[in-house]
């Protein structure tokens, strides 16, 4: 396929996010990549063009922004392969950490515009924080499905937006979350939602951990999710009485982050590497 000159990025990266150590005699989380792009003008508009360009990407997850340093406020989108991603939390934190160091040095706040709303990016150092605005939980009844869907049924399920959105399946222990055997088939025969597996981590000082499947949207399992880490985040709030948590999301990759939360919002920051990429006409 010829290359298409209007969605041809100015400048583009790949960057790592929430990489380091868990503690506790674990595994090196590697965290999840994203590859990200920087547009001119209203190509960041052409989600045709931008979806094919994500299809080719090394990143099973690209992100598109325009603006230049003098910019407050950048037009964010990202994608995986198949479609475009409402609310991609590591890939908006792959974003900023672009800003900080590549776009809008000195800058110390900066909104991501994004289709549900804007993300707050805040500098400070080589510290990045995002935050994400909370979407809360609200108990719902465990399925009859559950358990073939993961192997095991929770013992608690809370559910965040709309029957597109996310359900959390609690469990008792980290073991359990880690040992899940997740059905995809038979996620997307019963729900429309992205299904969270959480549980309280009990070797760390207000920490949890969890996993994230979404095959209904082209996502067997994230390996690292900063938009499901505010849902389980919300809950374990409402049950531990903790606003600030050590997160391990115990993929096969795994991830690592710290999360705050105030009335409104979930503040998010982590590990952020990044590697300049050619741009290839």
């Amino acid at each position: 396929m010829p290359a298409d000159p209007q969605a041809q990025p100015v400048r583009q990266w790949v960057a790592t996010v929430f990489a380091g150590n868990p503690g506790s005699g674990r595994p090196l989380a590697r965290g999840n990549t994203a590859m990200v792009a920087q547009l001119s003008g209203n190509e960041i508009d052409a989600p045709a063009r931008l979806q094919r360009r994500a299809r080719q990407a090394a990143a099973g997850t690209s992100c598109f922004f325009a603006g230049s340093g003098c910019s407050t406020r950048f037009p964010v989108h990202c994608f995986n392969r198949t479609q475009a991603i409402q609310c991609c939390g590591h890939g908006m934190y792959a974003v900023a950490g672009i800003l900080r160091d590549q776009v809008a040095a000195g800058t110390r706040r900066v909104a991501l515009r994004t289709g549900t709303g804007d993300i707050t990016a805040e500098f400070a150092g080589q510290d990045v924080v995002i935050g994400m605005p909370l979407l809360g939980c609200r108990p719902s009844a465990v399925p009859s499905w559950a358990a073939a869907a993961a192997g095991i049924a929770p013992l608690a399920v809370a559910h965040a937006g709309g029957e597109d959105g996310y359900a959390l399946w609690v469990y008792a222990s980290v073991d359990q979350v880690i040992n899940l055997q997740p059905a995809g088939e038979v996620m997307i025969a019963n729900t429309g939602r992205a299904i969270i597996a959480s549980s309280w981590d009990t070797t760390a000082c207000s920490g949890f951990v969890l996993r994230y499947f979404a095959p209904q949207y082209g996502v067997a399992e994230d390996p690292v999710t900063g938009s499901a880490m505010r849902i389980a985040a919300d809950y374990w709030r409402q049950h531990s009485g903790n606003h600030a948590f050590q997160v391990w999301q115990c993929s096969a990759t795994g991830g690592i982050a710290q999360l705050s939360l105030d009335q409104q919002y979930c503040w998010l920051r982590g590990s952020h590497q990044a590697t300049s990429l050619p741009v290839v006409a």
